[in-house]
């Protein structure tokens, strides 16, 4: 979240996939079981705070894929660092 923050000024709010949504069977879901534990799913909200849903204004498009960039680079690193670490401990 400071990666989004740094791009854009942005805050978001960091929380469980399940805390938003009701479900099972998810593909959120099997890859947490996959990773679990070392906790690599993840669940994406937009910017939006309820005004707009997932349609977007234009004027929110370009900062909103701004972030997401930041955070999929941060989230990518973390990754290959997580499962880089598993198998060098094999």
């Amino acid at each position: 979240m400071e990666a989004i923050a740094a791009a854009t000024g942005a805050e978001y709010v960091s929380q469980y996939g399940f805390d938003l949504y009701r479900t099972c069977g998810t593909g959120m879901a099997w890859l947490y079981n996959i990773t679990f534990p070392l906790g690599t799913s993840y669940t994406v909200e937009l910017r939006d705070r309820g005004a707009f849903g997932f349609l977007l204004p234009k004027e929110e498009i370009r900062p909103t894929a701004v972030e997401m960039l930041a955070a999929l680079k941060v989230y990518s690193r973390h990754v290959l660092s997580v499962f880089h670490n598993e198998r060098a401990s094999k």
